[in-house]
């Protein structure tokens, strides 16, 4: 199957085509919530460029925006419930249930899963904007292409810290210690108020500290020239030399 995949400008799927691009080939379409560029809302199935009734599939995530559930119409009881449920590892690894807590397969064809990034079912990798994620390695499959702005290993994932942190573009990771590093990642992105918050919170903590260092010291770079000191020889200064301290 070729699929062919419409984005919108936040880099989120919104239409899948497959086997061609006209409008009859279209198979699903997305609806994405604004207040998180990963956070999905809804995805609607099509045949023959026609919607299909109570096709519609809804998701529930987690505070990481993992995946958690799906919300399906069943049409024999004719009331919508969870038809399917995912369970993490911290890394990613992910396991399948039926709304029973039973372990099974995927019956849905879904993709999107860990912190909301689309798995190649596949490879099992998840893609994120930038780079593509192993969750059996826990790393990224590529180098950061803002280089060494997290450390010196480029392939490490979140810093490490898969349950506080997330990656929804893969070049910066925002949440606990390091939201507030990489707020120009994050123009066109939205990131979840309360790590927003903790990050402004840290940056004026840090501001603070450093008015609190800087107080009472001249920069060097703002030090003014001693004035000339006329020397005679065999005998005094011609001028008092001025006593400059530089810090």
């Amino acid at each position: 199957t070729t699929k062919y995949l419409y984005y919108s400008d936040q880099e989120q799927v919104i239409e899948e085509r497959w086997n061609g691009t006209a409008n009859s080939n279209t198979q699903y379409q997305y609806v994405w919530s604004s207040s998180y560029v990963n956070a999905m809302i809804l995805r609607d199935t099509y045949s023959g460029g026609t919607i299909q009734g109570n096709s519609r599939i809804y998701t529930t995530y987690d505070a990481n925006y993992d995946v958690t559930a799906l919300v399906g119409y069943n049409s024999t009881t004719q009331t919508w419930g969870v038809t399917e449920r995912f369970v993490y590892s911290p890394y990613g690894t992910v396991t399948i249930l039926d709304a029973n807590w039973n372990t099974t397969t995927d019956g849905y064809g879904w993709q999107y899963m860990y912190q909301g990034g689309r798995q190649d079912p596949l490879t099992q990798l998840y893609h994120f904007d930038h780079r593509d994620y192993s969750p059996s390695l826990g790393t990224w499959t590529s180098q950061d292409p803002l280089q060494y702005i997290n450390g010196v290993n480029t392939y490490q994932f979140v810093m490490s810290n898969p349950v506080g942190n997330v990656d929804p573009i893969g070049e910066a990771h925002a949440g606990s210690g390091g939201g507030d590093r990489h707020d120009r990642q994050w123009d066109n992105k939205k990131r979840p108020p309360s790590w927003q918050q903790r990050g402004n919170r840290n940056r004026d903590a840090q501001k603070k500290k450093q008015d609190r260092k800087n107080k009472g010291r001249t920069p060097h770079y703002l030090c003014p020239e001693p004035p000339p000191v006329d020397i005679v020889e065999g005998g005094e200064a011609g001028a008092e030399a001025a006593e400059v301290v530089v810090d």
